[in-house]
């Protein structure tokens, strides 16, 4: 961001922020961008681009293969849905090629119901439809009602650890009581960065918050996550980037040593661009 800080004020004995005339530089998002040398091209590895095609599964298997240090770059002026995190590697860089913003968008919601009560502290859960999720998902249980609020939610989101007829075996157990016909929510970061030096940058990210209303708390359907409980992300830079439309945080940076986000901009968001944890 580039501006001018205007003098702070004092009013009634509280102290208000000093306000800043910010602008964003948005040529970096969409002017033409060379292909750089040895990058992979996702087109060419089953990704579609089309808006509508969940190109997640095409996209973790292309990171899987590519190695460490792999550039892999996305197409200006295509959209690319994903519907569950991917994971980039160590060394590995998304940027984008072309001209046009390359646009990386959050699926719809998907959700189902709870088929029995659940207790405070269950593991398993039934569910209504249970082909909806997959071994390696998380989700999320939320009052029936509710606006996505943190008190009616259970304890923020649950890695799946098997799946059984229609029950659904969870990491932890729930933090709270539910009823049955309350909703499960599929609950996922975009992006998620566990290795060193990882890199993002000349995309758009778009959280399809209209889509996105049952999880709509800062910890939740977050843009991307920055290492975890068991990973460390030393050296992640994300620069010249667009995140618009989000229903919880921007990044959520966990276990991560001179990491860098810079010249991004955070549009819309539902909770902080960087949440510090």
């Amino acid at each position: 961001t580039t501006g001018t800080a205007l003098p702070p004020s004092s009013e009634d004995g509280f102290y208000t922020a000093p306000k800043f005339a910010c602008k964003f530089d948005s040529a970096p998002l969409t002017e033409s961008l060379p292909t750089p040398v040895g990058a992979i091209l996702v087109d060419d590895h089953g990704l579609k681009g089309d808006g509508k095609t969940d190109d997640a599964p095409a996209l973790t298997a292309l990171l899987k293969s590519a190695g460490e240090d792999a550039v892999v770059a996305f197409t200006g002026g295509k959209i690319y849905r994903l519907c569950r995190t991917a994971f980039l590697h160590k060394g590995q860089r998304l940027t984008r090629v072309g001209k046009g913003e390359a646009v990386l968008k959050r699926c719809d919601e998907v959700t189902t119901t709870l088929k029995k009560a659940a207790a405070k502290g269950a593991t398993f859960i039934e569910v209504a439809d249970v082909s909806k999720f997959d071994l390696g998902l998380k989700l999320t249980v939320v009052v029936t009602g509710s606006a996505g609020g943190h008190n009616d939610v259970s304890t923020i989101v649950h890695p799946i650890l098997s799946i059984k007829g229609d029950v659904i075996e969870l990491y932890k157990g729930l933090s709270r009581a539910f009823d049955a016909g309350d909703t499960v929510v599929q609950s996922y970061d975009m992006i998620g960065a566990r290795f060193a030096n990882s890199r993002v940058d000349h995309l758009v990210f778009d959280g399809n918050r209209t889509n996105n209303t049952k999880v709509s708390f800062w910890e939740g359907n977050r843009f991307g996550v920055i290492g975890d409980e068991a990973f460390k992300a030393d050296g992640f830079v994300v620069e010249d980037c667009a995140f618009r439309n989000g229903p919880g945080d921007g990044f959520s940076v966990t276990k991560c040593h001179n990491c860098r986000i810079r010249r991004c901009l955070f549009e819309d968001l539902n909770g902080a661009a960087a949440h510090l944890s």
